[in-house]
């Protein structure tokens, strides 16, 4: 399985603000596109539009400044939020065999073993949490 760009983007977004954020929490600042990109080195384009799925999924959120620009803060239960959470918003879903035709031979043979390692993988990526990886960073 590749992943896409973006969720590599969207994790090192969320470690960011991971890390910075108890530096912060006493004055509420939260963090603009402009620093998230120039920190992460994400082109600010890709940074808005993966803090945009990030808010979608709850991980991020967000108020707009007076210059109608938008400064993210971590969501509800943002460090309890796991790599499964992070795949569904930029991946939509963490589903390893959804390229396979559902009409071959392979998969209606093989489908019990699919759905079993699917399932495990689930597993592994909900029990990862964001807290998780700041730990071991």
């Amino acid at each position: 399985m590749q992943l896409k760009r973006d969720t590599d983007y969207a994790l090192r977004i969320l470690l960011y603000i991971g890390e910075q954020w108890p530096y912060r929490d006493a004055s509420g600042d939260g963090f603009s596109v402009s620093e998230i990109s120039s920190q992460t080195g994400i082109p600010k384009i890709s940074a808005n539009r993966i803090c945009g799925y990030l808010e979608i999924k709850d991980t991020l959120s967000s108020r707009k400044t007076d210059d109608n620009d938008a400064l993210y803060y971590p969501g509800p239960a943002f460090y309890r939020k796991s790599l499964l959470d992070v795949l569904e918003a930029t991946e939509q879903g963490a589903n390893l065999f959804a390229v396979f035709d559902k009409k071959s031979g392979l998969y209606k043979k093989q489908n019990r073993q699919l759905k079993k390692i699917q399932n495990e993988v689930e597993h592994v990526l909900s029990s990862t949490t964001i807290e998780d990886f700041l730990k071991k960073a």
